[in-house]
């Protein structure tokens, strides 16, 4: 199932409460479903819940989408029912602006900004188009995603919000629905005010950038300046002017050639043309201007919301100070203002904010961009752009508007996507002619983390309490990975295996990216025993020990961040872990049962559920997630005896081995027998069912007997054999992603590779095999480092105008001692890395040798990663070397040497960083030298 359905999914005993709602069977709006008067009745379209998450978005991460329907329930959709008098304020101010369900959204999303987020949600863009694209039939069933309990129990919910709207007044509860953000600070207003009133235009629009919604369009507006510049008009008059044409040129129209290049034969005709030698009549051009003006018609539609809206303002700033420096008039329509064009200089600062601030809900600018063009120039030249989002550019009402232009206006389009994308065109007889594009970086507005924490070991890397140094190269498998730690997260984007002291790899599966994760660090003790890697949303769990304790550390590749909790007690009887999405709650299990339950949203202290002690709180997701352990059976344990029934709920299977005949029970309870057979004998007679996995509705079981072993996968949907694969490997060693589709296996004692379910035999990812050296040597001066693997020596060495970077293969010795010559009779001398090291902060089982010169430290670790520290024990900089490849890598993110081992490009100036820093670190200054 998509994650669209999985975040559509509707919590059955949470919306009970709202009124019992569910999706009508096409998926085109909530209904309700109770018992009386209100059943089959409306609770909300899919496209007003579209237009309020894209509100929410906007402002903050999405949370439970049962949370989102209770909102709307606050905001007066649905049945009227009497509220506190907080909630009937919201409801009248909500009402009273004629349901702006964007503003109101981002208004929800700032009442919401203690609540937890959704854990790994979908894209915005699918997630309104699938709200908003009409089912070509009807679905069957309501949505039939995971449903994710949220949180906190409706009482509660209602509670936070009540006590979040008794903060606002009724002025500021207005504001937000009128213009989806805050009211601008009493000082900041006074001080706007206290600016005496900009006299040119760019002064005018330079005293936007002190507006909070319009903060930064001004150095977007400078960014944006040359690619938006419109091109030049011809100024060619209706008549000949006196004395006709005046020169001859090698470009023109077709009937100004000259006579006599007619008189050519073709091929050479052809040719002067192609290469510009043809001649033509060049007619004067007219002495007395035309005059002109620049329209700037502003999209503030539905489609221009967030950093999109940011980055129109800054393209009307950039078009503005180009028409300034042309001295021609400029002029602003909005959408907002039904195409009224105003001269900013007529407007106050206040007015002027608000316009560009404006929003309203109309889905398209065309109706506005029809009333400027027709509206009379004057006999005046018009260059007449639209700022507005791509989509529109195509839809109906805009093309027919574009071609109601008289023959002196020109129209162009200025389009912005929320990825940054910007582009220019001309608009003729309808349709749009690129003439440029750029691309403008933007910070999203919704993300409590920087660049939406981008998932790759970029600037910041990971967060949390996890070791430092890390392992920041991209290396594959350096030891055999054990049979059952691995394991898909719950996207099916990253496949997650453990090796040599509880190093974790995490390898996307469309083979774009290898990384190592920083291990988890508990009283400064690293998990370097790995029991459990299960799968969550938005990332993995890991379960281990620090030392003789026992985590848990939960990787979140959405944010970054690794949390991690002491579980505070023995795990001895603790044989699986498993994962309830529908409660994001983690299961622990033994052969008899669920032990216990831990909801991964609540604090530590009252996240366990039977709680430690008798006294101590206990969260509600942990309960529930307990009460549905009780009832189904594992993923990894869905076997019933063949002498035994059935489970009442969940999925099972049960082999009969007299016959070969296997039983299939989905969630629904429906059970149906099936006979797997080859060349028409049963294939499973006298087999077991040694384990499973399970994902969407698919069962894997590994089945065999003493001589064979083979994967099978089942659909509960279809009740048949999905594939078969044969098995030699251990019945634990695989993996099924949560939505069915792929599986994982080890293919070697150092590789995983990922299979489709259904399709094509062969695997399309193969995790790669590491590459290490088992001893590196490394001899440190204050101004060079030296390492050397076998016969490969690299020299490193900052003490001259740029990094140096030699490379010498050969005699070791013979090469170590030119270099120790070289340095002979120096006050810094190199110094080799020995066993032991002067750190006993750091981890003695991870790091094999060290050395100190003044203010320098390096480290030496198992896997062959030098970390070079200054004298206040902080990282500066750490290298990696295979053979004859040097790579480098720094704490902000630079990158330096070959790709496959740093993970990606290497930063543009990263030598140049590398060499900074060292020299930083070494407090070299000016020449100093060896």
């Amino acid at each position: 199932m998509s994650h669209v359905e999985d975040y559509l999914a509707i919590s059955e005993s949470y919306c009970r409460w709202l009124g019992d709602l569910r999706w009508c069977p096409t998926g085109e709006a909530v209904e309700y479903a109770c018992d009386g008067p209100e059943i089959g009745l409306t609770f909300a379209m899919g496209a007003e819940i579209s237009l309020f998450l894209e509100g929410f978005h906007s402002a903050s991460r999405p949370i439970s989408f049962s949370l989102i329907l209770h909102l709307l329930r606050l905001l007066g959709l649905g049945p009227r029912s009497p509220r506190s008098q907080s909630l009937s304020t919201l409801e009248k101010a909500f009402r009273e602006w004629g349901l702006p369900l964007r503003n109101a959204g981002a208004l929800c999303a700032r009442l919401c900004r203690d609540v937890p987020p959704a854990l790994d949600p979908p894209n915005l863009a699918e997630l309104t188009l699938t709200l908003t694209r009409p089912s070509a039939e009807p679905l069957g069933e309501t949505r039939t995603g995971v449903a994710v309990l949220p949180p906190f129990d409706p009482p509660s919910f209602e509670r936070l919000i009540t006590q979040r709207i008794s903060e606002l007044t009724s002025d500021e509860l207005r504001h937000w629905l009128r213009y989806g953000r805050g009211p601008i600070h009493e000082g900041v207003a006074e001080r706007v005010a206290a600016i005496p009133r900009p006299r040119t235009l760019s002064a005018i629009l330079a005293a936007l950038e002190s507006r909070p919604r319009l903060a930064g369009t001004m150095s977007l507006a400078v960014h944006l300046a040359g690619g938006l510049t419109l091109p030049p008009r011809r100024l060619a008059p209706a008549t000949l002017p006196m004395g006709g044409y005046s020169d001859v040129a090698t470009r023109g129209q077709p009937e100004r050639i000259l006579p006599t290049q007619l008189a050519l034969e073709g091929d050479e005709f052809v040719r002067r043309f192609a290469e510009h030698e043809l001649l033509f009549y060049q007619r004067e051009e007219p002495r007395a201007p035309v005059p002109e003006e620049v329209v700037v018609v502003l999209d503030q539609g539905v489609l221009t919301w967030g950093t999109v809206r940011l980055v129109l303002g800054a393209a009307a700033m950039a078009l503005g100070r180009q028409a300034e420096r042309r001295k021609i008039p400029f002029s602003i329509a909005a959408t907002s203002q039904e195409g009224n064009a105003v001269d900013p200089a007529q407007l106050s600062d206040e007015e002027l904010g608000g316009l560009l601030e404006s929003s309203d809900l109309s889905p398209h600018p065309g109706l506005t961009l029809e009333r400027i063009l027709e509206s009379s120039g004057e006999s005046r030249l018009r260059d007449i752009v639209l700022l507005t989002h791509p989509r529109t550019l195509n839809d109906p009402s805009v093309v027919a508007a574009a071609r109601r232009m008289d023959s002196l206006t020109r129209l162009f389009a200025v389009s912005v996507d929320r990825e940054g994308h910007v582009a220019l065109s001309e608009i003729s007889r309808g349709s749009a002619i690129l003439r440029s594009t750029l691309r403008v970086e933007l910070a999203r507005d919704n993300d409590r983390t920087p660049a939406h924490a981008s998932r790759n070991s970029e600037v910041g890397g990971w967060q949390g309490e996890v070791e430092s140094p890390g392992f920041p190269f991209a290396l594959g498998a350096l030891s055999p990975i054990p049979d059952a730690l691995f394991d898909f997260d719950e996207a099916g984007e990253w496949v997650v295996f453990t090796g040599q002291q509880g190093i974790l790899h995490a390898c996307r599966i469309d083979g774009t990216q290898v990384e190592m994760l920083p291990r988890v660090v508990l009283e400064g003790r690293p998990l370097s025993r790995v029991e459990s890697v299960v799968g969550v949303g938005g990332g993995v769990i890991v379960v281990g020990k620090c030392g003789t304790a026992h985590v848990l550390g939960h990787y979140d590749f959405t944010t970054r961040r690794c949390n991690v909790h002491s579980l505070g007690i023995e795990l001895a009887n603790i044989s699986e872990w498993s994962y309830l999405r529908s409660h994001e709650a983690l299961v622990a299990r033994n052969p008899l049962g669920p032990v216990f339950a831990l909801d991964l949203r609540a604090e530590a202290k009252e996240w366990r559920f039977p709680p430690l002690q008798p006294t101590d709180p206990v969260s509600n997701r942990a309960a529930l997630a307990f009460k549905h352990a009780l009832k189904h059976l594992p993923d990894h344990a869905l076997v019933v005896p063949c002498l035994l029934p059935l489970p009442a709920h969940g999925s099972a299977l049960r082999l009969h081995e007299s016959t070969g005949a296997i039983d299939i029970q989905n969630d629904a309870g429906v059970v149906k027998t099936i006979v797997p057979t080859t060349d028409g004998r049963p294939s499973l007679r006298g087999a077991q069912i040694r384990s499973t996995r399970r994902g969407g509705d698919v069962i894997a079981a590994a089945i065999g007997d003493s001589t064979r072993t083979s994967l099978l996968f089942f659909s509960t949907s279809s009740f048949r054999v999905l594939g078969t694969v044969p098995c030699t490997l251990k019945a634990r060693g695989f993996a099924v992603s949560a939505d069915g589709r792929y599986f994982a296996r080890k293919s070697g004692e150092r590789h995983l590779e990922v299979r489709a379910i259904a399709g094509e035999s062969t695997p399309f990812y193969v995790s790669p095999r590491g590459r290490t050296h088992q001893r590196v040597n490394v001899m440190l001066s204050r101004s060079a480092l030296v390492i050397s693997v076998g016969e490969y020596i690299h020299l490193i060495r900052w003490d001259q105008g740029v990094l140096e970077l030699s490379q010498g293969r050969g005699d070791r010795a013979s090469y170590l001692a030119c270099l120790a010559q070289r340095f002979a009779g120096q006050q810094n001398h190199l110094i080799p890395a020995t066993r032991g090291h002067d750190l006993p902060s750091k981890d003695p089982k991870r790091f094999l040798a060290s050395c100190s010169v003044l203010v320098l430290s390096v480290l030496v670790d198992f896997i062959g990663q030098v970390s070079v520290f200054d004298r206040s024990n902080q990282l500066v900089c750490m290298f990696y070397v295979f053979r004859d490849q040097l790579a480098g890598w720094m704490p902000d993110g630079t990158r330096m040497g070959a790709a496959n081992l740093t993970g990606g490009a290497a930063t543009e100036d990263g030598q140049a960083r590398f060499w900074a820093a060292l020299r930083a670190a070494s407090e070299i200054e000016g020449s100093q030298s060896l």
